[in-house]
């Protein structure tokens, strides 16, 4: 089987390694990007992510814009985003496949990760 491919976008970097290496550990291929810009970038290559790990870091209109221009792109719209965020809102919870809390345990994000990952 190929494997998949998850888009992992967070801005801090610790936790971004972090995210590749236990991801990479369960088989997944991550790619890790640091910031919306870079995300789209990555979207417009041939291949699709199986799904994409996006922290929300704030009410930052570009996270939004972000999210609406997957949402609105047919290309992209059926792959998974979930988001990790701090607080929950109406607007998180539209756009999202999934929503993980902050803090999280690696445990959750692998039992969610896993659920969107089966074919």
């Amino acid at each position: 089987a190929k494997q998949k491919t998850i888009l992992v976008i967070e801005s801090d970097e610790a936790l971004r390694k972090c995210l590749f290496e236990i991801l990479s550990k369960e088989g997944y291929r991550v790619v890790s990007i640091r910031n919306n810009a870079e995300g789209l970038r990555a979207l417009e290559a041939k291949d699709l992510p199986a799904m994409i790990f996006f922290d929300l870091v704030g009410p930052e209109l570009s996270d939004w814009n972000f999210l609406r221009q997957i949402r609105g792109n047919s290309r992209l719209e059926a792959v998974p985003i979930i988001i990790s965020c701090g607080s929950l809102d109406e607007k998180t919870l539209e756009l999202a496949t999934s929503v993980i809390a902050k803090p999280y345990n690696m445990q959750t994000l692998l039992e969610v990760v896993e659920r969107h990952s089966q074919p």
